[in-house]
C-alpha cells in the first residue's frame, strides 16, 4: 500500500503528548512492521518544515519514507478549520492526484482530512468538549469559537471511510453524539504501552534534576497528565489536603508522603490559565506549599524514573477516553487510585483502585490505606502490572494497518 499520514502532531504542541506520541509510535512500527514482512508498502509523511519526533525513522528508511512539505510551522488553534480550507486541503488534493495514495491516515481529526477522493481513516479518541462542556481554556468568545469548529469538524466524519476508537467508552459517545453515523465504519482499538515502562531502581542523579532528594526519600504522590479542565487536577489537591488530616488521626509513625506534579504546564502557563491558578490558590489556601512540588518540563525517558520512585499515582479525571498515565504507572509498577468514571473502568480494570473523583473523603481514604499497608500497596500494585500487560503497541499498529488495507480493498469492490 501506498499510504498518505498526517505527521503535523509530531512537531507542534501535541508532539510530547498523547497524540504526537500516538503517531510517533503508530508510523514508527507501521514502518518496521512492513520492513520486517517485507511488504510493498511506501509511506509518504504530510509534515511542516520543521524538525519532527520522527527524523530518526526518515533516515533510518529512506526507501520506504517520503516527508512532504505542507509548509511553515503552524500551531493548533483556533484558526485549524481555515487553515485546512484555505492552505492544507487544495495542498493535499494536489498531492493525491500527483502521488496517487492507496489510503489517507488522520491520527487527528480536527487537523481535517480529504473525503471521497481516497479512503481516509480517522482516529476518534474522546468527547471530553462535550461532556465537560469547555472548549477552550481561554476567553469564552474563544471557547465559542472553538465549540462551532468542533462540531462542524465532527460532521465530517461521516464521510471518513474507516473510524478508529480507543475504547468502548469512546465508541459509545460517539454513536450519541454523532447519531447520523454508520457505526458500521467504527473500529475498537485500544492503545499500547512504551517497553521502555518497567520497574527498576530509579536514578538518584536523574530525580535530582526534578524534585529534592528529601522528596524522594520520604516518598510521594505523583500526578500528570495535563491542566484540562476533564482532568480534574484541584481535586488532587484538595483530596491531599484530607489525607494529611486523615494520616494524623490514624496515629501511625510514618512520615506523611509529598505531592508531586509534573510537566511543564504546571510552571509554563501562567495564572490566567483557569485550572492552574485553582491549583496554585488551592495549595496556598490549604497550607501545602512546604509539601507540594512541581518538577517543570521532563525529559519523555526520564518518566519511568519518577514513576518508580513514587509511592502511589493518581488520576481523577472526570471524562477520558483511554487513559494513558495511570497505565503507564501500572506498568511501572506502582499503585493507582484513579476515577471512576467513563473508561477507567473498561481501561483499567481492577489494575487500580476507582473511586468517585469529586468524593474528596473517598479518595483519601484510598491514598491511606495504600500508603500505610505495604501488603495492600504490594497487591494493587501487582493487579495493575498484570491489567497493564493487556495494552501493547505492536497489536495496536497491526490492526490498525489491517483495518486500512480492509477499507481500501473495499473501495476496490
Amino acid at each position: 500500500m501506498k499510504i498518505l499520514i498526517d505527521v503535523t502532531t509530531t512537531q507542534d504542541q501535541f508532539a510530547s503528548r498523547g497524540i504526537g506520541r500516538f503517531t510517533k509510535e503508530i508510523v514508527s512500527r507501521m514502518v518496521a512492521q512492513s520492513a520486517a514482512e517485507k511488504r510493498d508498502d511506501t509511506y509518504l509523511l504530510l509534515a511542516f518544515n520543521a524538525p519532527t519526533t520522527l527524523n530518526g525513522l526518515v533516515k533510518e528508511y529512506p526507501d520506504m519514507i517520503r516527508t512532504l512539505n505542507m509548509g511553515k510551522p503552524r500551531l493548533s488553534g483556533k484558526f485549524n478549520l481555515l487553515w485546512w480550507m484555505l492552505l492544507y486541503s487544495p495542498s493535499i488534493r494536489r498531492i493525491i492526484r500527483r502521488e496517487k495514495p492507496d489510503v489517507y491516515f488522520c491520527p487527528y481529526l480536527h487537523r481535517g482530512f480529504p473525503s471521497g477522493r481516497i479512503p481516509a481513516i480517522v482516529m476518534v479518541y474522546d468527547f471530553a468538549p462535550q461532556v465537560i462542556g469547555r472548549y477552550s481554556s481561554a476567553h469564552k468568545n474563544l471557547d465559542w469559537i472553538r465549540k462551532t469548529q468542533y462540531h462542524a469538524e465532527l460532521k465530517r466524519i461521516r464521510f471518513a471511510s474507516g473510524i478508529a476508537v480507543i475504547s468502548e467508552t469512546t465508541r459509545s459517545d460517539l454513536e450519541k453524539y454523532v447519531p447520523s453515523l454508520d457505526m458500521s465504519k467504527t473500529k475498537t482499538i485500544y492503545l499500547g504501552i512504551p517497553e521502555y515502562l518497567k520497574i527498576r531502581k530509579p536514578r538518584m542523579n536523574v530525580l535530582k534534576k526534578y524534585i529534592p532528594s528529601r522528596v524522594v526519600h520520604r516518598g510521594y504522590i505523583l500526578y500528570y497528565g495535563g491542566l484540562e479542565a476533564n482532568k480534574n487536577v484541584p481535586m488532587v489537591v484538595k483530596a491531599y489536603r484530607r489525607l494529611l488530616d486523615l494520616w494524623k488521626e490514624s496515629g501511625t509513625k510514618l512520615k506523611h508522603p509529598y505531592l508531586v506534579f509534573a510537566g511543564g504546564d504546571f510552571t509554563r502557563l501562567d495564572m490566567r490559565h483557569p485550572v492552574l491558578a485553582e491549583v496554585r490558590n488551592s495549595i496556598r489556601e490549604l497550607d501545602l506549599e512546604d509539601d507540594v512540588f512541581f518538577t517543570g518540563f521532563y525529559d519523555d525517558e526520564h518518566v519511568v524514573d519518577l514513576l518508580n520512585a513514587a509511592s502511589l499515582f493518581t488520576h481523577l479525571s472526570l471524562y477520558e477516553g483511554f487513559g494513558f498515565s495511570p497505565l503507564e504507572a501500572m506498568r511501572s509498577g506502582v499503585p493507582v487510585v484513579a476515577s471512576n468514571r467513563s473508561c477507567y473502568p473498561e481501561v483499567l480494570g481492577d489494575g487500580a483502585v476507582l473511586v468517585d473523583p469529586e468524593n474528596v473523603e473517598d479518595i483519601a481514604q484510598a491514598y491511606l490505606k495504600l500508603l500505610t499497608s505495604e501488603n495492600a500497596s504490594a497487591k494493587q500494585a501487582k493487579k495493575g502490572r498484570k491489567q497493564s500487560l493487556k495494552y501493547d503497541w505492536e497489536k495496536t499498529t497491526k490492526q490498525l494497518y489491517t483495518f486500512m488495507k480492509q477499507s481500501v480493498e473495499a473501495k476496490k469492490k
